[in-house]
């Protein structure tokens, strides 16, 4: 009985609806069931692309979501959504953390309870015990929480890495079943970091803390995979190809992103060094890969202050050619005996896998990945601000093996707007809206006037479908 359940595919079928005040949408499946995801638009003046973190569309690039490269789009938006996929193990609290904000990272720790960390971006690792974690923009990160402590209410603290900055944390509260008045405030206090008592943080965006903080940075690349893998090019006399990219702002008196695209042969290892230097350099950036979750093998630092931390000195290791007026988009490696399986402290057992990964400002991070994807791959900051500015690029990977999309995939130019094209409800059920208590309005006026975020809560609330949108050729 138990393995025909297991054996048995379930299809939900989710309906997402956009409209002019959107939020994070969470979908909740169990393990191997199938998803059909029917989307509708019912926003006046904005097109909308989905994108999923974590599914690498293999086959079927064209429907990675990203307006004009995957889709010749009608579409100008990238909307952020998230799927919960649950287990049934009671023994500790599981949370799956999802990084859906376009500009700070958030150190995020829960009151008298350690996070055991157990996955990130969708990768099983090695269970690390940690005190908090920063998490980015895009990124996801799953951890257990052992219920252990006296029943109560425990504060989640989730706050950004600004200092001397008033309204920037945001809090949740951890209750315990069974405790006397439901809802009530939380009275906890976050862990005292001591020097015979130091705090473990995973992800920092430099190398170590001040001095005053007592704790210790955990790298993305101390984590280890828990699940045994072949790391792209790790064989003795595998060839291995550098790229380096610099995600920087250049320029004098505006500061656009500068990363340029690149041709991808199928089934060649590239080594990517993904940097932040020269005098473009700023923020710590997390960037993000479509089509390909990553191997981190290194992460290069520049030079901090060992007391107070401050940022120094670029990193020495890479070389931009010691102008002036340099921001680095020629850069290579100082030493020239290092390149590809040769550059040192290069973890190539059992290192994490990821889609999103911090670019500390100053340094870099050296990733790996396999071209067997075909398709163009956007890839970027996943900082809205900065992918709107041009810190971004695309990979053309395999492309003499790269897929039509579907026949009757929407192409430039075909789609057109008329009145014809929609299902409208009929005359009483739009009656029935209007007594109890809709705004009111026909057919025609959703075609020839704005409608307000009211008007369709109220067509859905009364269990009116959607519109249906044609696409004529």
């Amino acid at each position: 009985m138990m393995m025909m359940m297991m054996m048995m595919v379930v299809v939900v079928v989710v309906e997402i609806v956009f409209m002019m005040m959107m939020r994070l949408i969470m979908i909740m499946v169990w393990v191997n069931q199938t998803v059909v995801v029917h989307v509708t638009n019912l926003m006046s003046s904005q097109a909308v692309t989905i994108h999923w973190h974590g599914l690498h569309q293999t086959g079927t690039p064209w429907m990675d979501g990203v307006a004009f490269v995957t889709q010749v789009s009608h579409a100008n938006i990238l909307s952020h959504g998230c799927f919960r996929v649950c287990d049934r193990s009671k023994s500790y609290c599981k949370f799956r953390m999802i990084g859906s904000g376009s500009l700070y990272p958030f150190r995020v720790s829960i009151d008298g309870h350690p996070l055991t960390l157990i996955a990130s971006d969708g990768y099983d690792i090695v269970p690390t015990v940690l005190d908090a974690i920063i998490i980015n923009p895009g990124e996801r990160y799953d951890f257990l929480v052992e219920a252990n402590k006296l029943p109560g209410r425990y504060w989640v603290r989730a706050q950004t890495l600004e200092i001397n900055v008033l309204y920037h944390r945001a809090e949740a509260i951890l209750e315990y079943a069974g405790i006397p008045g439901p809802g009530g405030q939380a009275s906890s206090f976050p862990k005292n970091c001591t020097s015979g008592n130091r705090c473990k943080v995973l992800n920092c965006p430099f190398h170590h803390y001040p001095t005053t903080y007592f704790s210790d940075c955990i790298k993305i690349t101390d984590l280890k995979s828990k699940i045994q893998y072949e790391v792209p090019g790790a064989h003795p006399g595998d060839q291995v190809q550098d790229i380096f990219l610099n995600f920087a702002f250049p320029g004098d008196t505006w500061t656009p992103g500068s990363v340029n695209g690149r041709a991808y042969k199928h089934n060649k290892v590239y080594q990517m060094i993904l940097m932040n230097m020269g005098m473009g350099r700023g923020w710590a950036h997390p960037i993000h890969m479509h089509g390909h979750s990553y191997t981190v093998v290194k992460i290069g630092y520049p030079y901090y202050d060992p007391i107070t931390g401050q940022v120094g000195d670029d990193s020495t290791d890479i070389n931009c050619g010691g102008k002036t007026t340099n921001y680095c988009n020629e850069p290579s490696w100082s030493n020239s005996s290092w390149g590809g399986n040769s550059v040192p402290g290069l973890t190539l057992g059992a290192p994490p896998r990821k889609d999103t990964i911090m670019v500390p400002s100053g340094g870099y991070v050296i990733i790996r990945i396999k071209a067997d994807n075909p398709g163009t791959w956007f890839m970027h900051c996943h900082i809205e601000l900065h992918s709107g500015d041009g810190m971004a690029l695309v990979l053309n990977e395999s492309f003499s093996r790269q897929a039509a999309p579907p026949a009757e995939f929407p192409t430039c130019n075909n789609f057109r707007y008329a009145k014809q094209e929609y299902h409208w409800p009929d005359e009483v059920t739009m009656a029935a809206v209007k007594e109890k208590g809709s705004v009111g309005f026909t057919a025609d006026d959703w075609l020839t006037s704005p409608v307000s975020p009211s008007a369709i809560l109220d067509l859905l609330r009364y269990g009116l479908r959607p519109p249906e949108r044609a696409h004529s050729a």
